[in-house]
């Protein structure tokens, strides 16, 4: 397919894979960033901190002003999306005693509220990956670069070779699916993925025609 695709299974890999975007000035560099789970209940306030991380590092690296477009999420909603511990909540006895009664008791503490994400370009799910993929990949230039950084929760995959990753209201996005949305690049374009979701490492067969 003449595009270069490159996958990095975790997130510390951040560093580098930054470094090897920006090694050649004539090229320009674009970066993706896919986070947050598949519901509030799934959408740990860990997923928004490293956002905020690679954010701060593109700073520190002299690329605030790159092409970087984020869905999180539910996007712009304000509704409670994000999931957090705050360890001076007390649980109402009566909740507490309702909990123990119907044995549920699992993240009776959690918190929620809407994440705090400044830069989003709207939610995660497979409408706007697609038409980030129509409307702005397909503009990318032969030595062009993008990075593909995903911050969330994976599954297994029916076949075994082709997990998924979860986008917002339990949408998930195959290992094939995702081979077709980078197809849309146009050839000559470098790729790096850094996938931090569970079963990322069968994402690896990106590398393949179809996947």
């Amino acid at each position: 397919m003449g595009i270069r695709r490159r996958g990095a299974l975790a997130w510390g890999l951040l560093l580098g894979a930054v470094f090897f975007l920006t090694g050649t000035a004539e090229a320009r560099d674009y970066f993706l960033t896919v986070g947050g789970g598949y519901s509030p209940t799934g959408n740990q306030v860990s997923l928004e901190k490293n956002v905020q991380f690679f954010e701060r590092l593109l700073d520190e690296q002299g690329l605030a002003a790159a092409s970087h477009d984020v869905y999180f999420s539910d996007g712009h909603s304000p509704q409670r999306d994000l999931q957090f511990y705050d360890p001076d909540f007390q649980v109402p006895k009566i909740n507490r005693l309702l909990a123990q009664i119907f044995g549920k008791e699992d993240g009776l503490s959690n918190q929620y509220r809407s994440h705090s994400l400044q830069n989003v370009r709207g939610a995660s799910n497979r409408v706007n990956l697609d038409r980030w993929f129509q409307e702005v990949g397909s503009t990318l230039q032969p030595g062009d670069r993008v990075l593909i950084y995903l911050t969330g929760h994976g599954g297994k995959g029916k076949p075994v070779k082709n997990p998924h990753f979860y986008l917002w209201n339990g949408e998930r996005m195959p290992v094939n699916d995702f081979v077709k949305e980078l197809d849309k690049l146009p050839e000559g374009v470098s790729v790096v993925t850094v996938m931090v979701q569970c079963y990322s490492g069968g994402f690896a067969n990106i590398v393949f025609d179809e996947g």
